[in-house]
């Protein structure tokens, strides 16, 4: 299992590992029965994204037990460790408490404010690195808080037809 909080990257890990291993990505809230077999045939590794305890447990419980038939791999991504889901299913529950779990933390500063530059230039929005030391030292440190900083101050700029700087970071974030 992948666990981290939203924003963290997890889908882009799992696009990234997808592309290198030939696998198969599905939402598990897209997940249905009749396709886990084709599914099982089209790929050496399948990854399950976004899963949650309101997913379709049985579809996600059939997808481990015939992955596992045959020698599939299989990775589950989710905002939660299995011992902190709800799951209705005992045997779904057992089976991803038992699987490897791997998580991302929350960011350190610098990854924190490189985040947060390539979400400001993907807007096309410039900030100096004064800007982006300073959000970094007042918000939360987690990558969705990172990108509703970014979208508050774009829209806060464009509203206002001013820069992001300090003062508007200021006042954004006060």
């Amino acid at each position: 299992m992948l666990i981290g909080p939203p924003g963290c990257g997890k889908t882009h890990l799992l696009a990234a590992f997808a592309m290198v291993h030939g696998a198969v990505i599905v939402k598990a809230g897209d997940l249905r029965i009749d396709e886990i077999p084709h599914l099982v045939e089209a790929a050496p590794l399948i990854l399950v994204d976004d899963f949650t305890s309101q997913c379709a447990q049985d579809a996600v419980f059939h997808l481990y037990n015939l992955a596992e038939q045959h020698s599939v791999g299989l990775v589950v991504a989710s905002e939660h460790p299995a011992s902190r889901l709800d799951l209705y299913l005992a045997d779904l529950d057992s089976r991803l408490k038992a699987l490897p779990h791997v998580e991302i933390g929350p960011p350190e500063d610098d990854l924190l404010a490189v985040v947060m530059a390539k979400q400001f230039f993907d807007r096309q929005v410039s900030v100096t690195p004064e800007v982006l030391t300073y959000l970094v030292g007042r918000i939360e440190r987690s990558f969705d808080a990172a990108r509703r900083v970014v979208e508050a101050l774009d829209h806060a700029s464009l509203s206002q037809g001013r820069a992001v700087t300090i003062p508007l970071a200021r006042q954004v974030i006060g």
